[in-house]
């Protein structure tokens, strides 16, 4: 990808420039995409259904995915990864597609998001909340360096002001 300036780093939580977003599209995904036809269909998830009030609604995962280090994307990792979003600390420009939430939990391996308010936007939202590794967020300044998907791209490596190297992920 040839884009005009080198990216501001690559926490896909914090750096939304568009040369940033252009190399995590290839790294991250998120728990749903938006299609050729602008339709939100399934990423990380496979499925969710909403309460009848609105108010809660619940993912279910896709089995088998692997972050880029081998290990396993469990619902920790995403609620993890929404959490940080939300966290007033990380300072998080996408923190507001997630305002109207009350709470995130993991349920028997499925994700549970708990809605103050009924929230229609919020499914086509998560498209572009990147899910992190919940044991990369202890030392979350890692990620603007290192970044770990569950992408059909590899981190390889970051030359400033160069070229940012991506592999083929063979497990995706």
């Amino acid at each position: 990808i040839a884009a005009d300036g080198s990216p501001a780093g690559l926490d896909p939580h914090v750096v939304p420039a568009f040369n940033t977003v252009l190399i995590n599209k290839n790294i991250y995904e998120g728990l749903t995409a938006i299609d050729r036809d602008l339709k939100i269909v399934p990423s990380l998830a496979t499925s969710w259904t909403i309460s009848k009030d609105g108010l809660s609604y619940r993912f279910k995962l896709k089995p088998g995915v692997k972050f880029h280090n081998g290990k396993p994307m469990m619902a920790a990792d995403v609620v993890a990864s929404l959490a940080r979003v939300r966290d007033a600390k990380t300072g998080s420009p996408y923190a507001s597609r997630l305002s109207m939430v009350k709470e995130i939990l993991a349920d028997k391996g499925d994700v549970v998001i708990n809605l103050n308010t009924p929230s229609l936007p919020l499914v086509g939202q998560l498209e572009a909340l990147a899910i992190v590794p919940a044991e990369s967020l202890v030392n979350a300044a890692g990620l603007q360096k290192a970044p770990m998907g569950t992408g059909p791209f590899k981190f390889d490596t970051w030359v400033t002001d160069a070229y940012v190297s991506l592999v083929k992920n063979p497990d995706y």
